[in-house]
């Protein structure tokens, strides 16, 4: 059985804002009064060449830009863990986490279930572990961003592949699914890309058969 532990400190992810940093993201915007009801997915695992600020995530971001609401997968002590929390000037609790190794295929699940956001993160063992996120039900997240973020680190453990990729909106546009993501600092490869709209539910369901962020595009910092 995995270790699962309660993170109440991961709001050290805002206390190394000294150290040298490095972001690599590929971005979806929803359509403005579109804002995202549920966003699921699985990360595969890559290796962990040292114990070091690594910050590998999925998450999303509101229309008012008040923090990110993210899955992290986090390498600071040397072995992986991951867990769902909120990051922003108003802090908050951060949810149950779980350790993970390289390889594995860790599935995150983010929904909407008014009025609050429960995700829940799991191992191919069945090791998982949920959290409620009452505070965020009244944020409308329009954003949703594929993340890696060092830390006086390099991008040095491979490509960082997400597969089987679910983010529902509000409205029936549908060209933030179909048309080109919004990309900085990496290179990608993206497959299987679908769009489903449920007119009666005023809902686009985008789905995302592998989404690859494969490199730096340009010199590490």
């Amino acid at each position: 059985m995995r270790l699962l532990f309660s993170i109440w400190t991961f709001v050290a992810l805002f206390a190394t804002s000294s150290l040298c940093q490095e972001w690599h993201t590929v971005t979806f915007n929803s359509p403005s009064g579109g804002g995202f009801t549920e966003f699921s997915g699985n990360m595969i695992v890559p290796p962990l060449p040292r114990a070091g600020i690594y910050y590998l995530w999925p998450g999303l971001v509101p229309s008012d830009r008040s923090g990110i609401y993210q899955v992290v997968l986090n390498g600071r002590k040397g072995y992986w863990t991951v867990a769902p929390g909120w990051v922003g000037p108003v802090r908050l609790p951060w949810g149950t986490g779980i350790t993970t190794d390289a390889g594995d295929s860790v599935a995150f699940n983010n929904t909407y279930e008014g009025p609050s956001w429960t995700s829940t993160v799991e191992n191919p063992d069945g090791t998982q572990a949920t959290s409620n996120f009452p505070l965020l039900g009244g944020l409308d997240f329009d954003n949703i961003q594929f993340v890696i973020e060092l830390y006086q680190q390099t991008w040095d453990f491979g490509p960082l592949t997400f597969t089987d990729i679910v983010m529902t909106g509000q409205g029936t546009n549908t060209d933030w699914c179909t048309e080109n993501p919004g990309v900085k600092n990496t290179t990608f490869s993206i497959s299987g890309v679908a769009a489903n709209v449920d007119s009666q539910n005023n809902l686009v369901t985008c789905t995302i058969e592998q989404l690859i962020m494969q490199g730096p595009s340009s010199p590490s910092s």
